[in-house]
């Protein structure tokens, strides 16, 4: 399989994961609260890689030292997102839960893109991607207003 194919399934996959998460989380919140969900996900994400690292580790956790602090800040915006999505999804309905993730997602990573932060290659934000991620807010309203 070619690389760029490869790509496109893995993300792809990750995507319909993305999609089924939240009402997961949500079911899981239902049944056992919002902390106790976050726990969960992450208790069986830890052990499902971990398990993962032991078997088919390539040796580079052990430049954990070289990660600046705020790399460790992924874990918590884990937690947030796992919570926040968990909290939405009954209120507004996966659909509108996930289109405002995405449209808030692709922001954040126009911004950062943009100038660079995080070790990102610099994509610089221009009329046309401006537009696009305008669109995509319209079309989250669209989504996520009332009926």
């Amino acid at each position: 399989m070619n690389t760029l194919a490869f790509v496109v399934v893995v993300v792809g996959l990750a995507g319909l994961f993305a999609g089924v998460q939240g009402p997961l989380n949500a079911l899981l919140s239902g049944r056992i609260g919002l902390l106790g969900a976050a726990f969960a996900v992450h208790l069986v994400g830890l052990l499902l890689s971990g398990g993962i690292l032991l078997f088919a580790s390539g040796g580079q956790f052990a430049g954990w030292r070289g990660v600046p602090w705020y790399g460790w800040l992924g874990g918590a915006m884990g937690v947030s997102i796992v919570m926040a999505l968990s909290y939405a999804t009954p209120r507004i309905g996966i659909a509108g839960t996930v289109v405002l993730f995405v449209v808030a997602q692709l922001a954040a990573a126009a911004v950062v893109g943009h100038f660079g932060w995080l070790e990102t290659p610099v994509k610089p934000i221009d009329l046309g991607k401006m537009l696009g991620l305008v669109l995509l807010l319209v079309g989250a309203w669209l989504v996520v207003r009332p009926s």
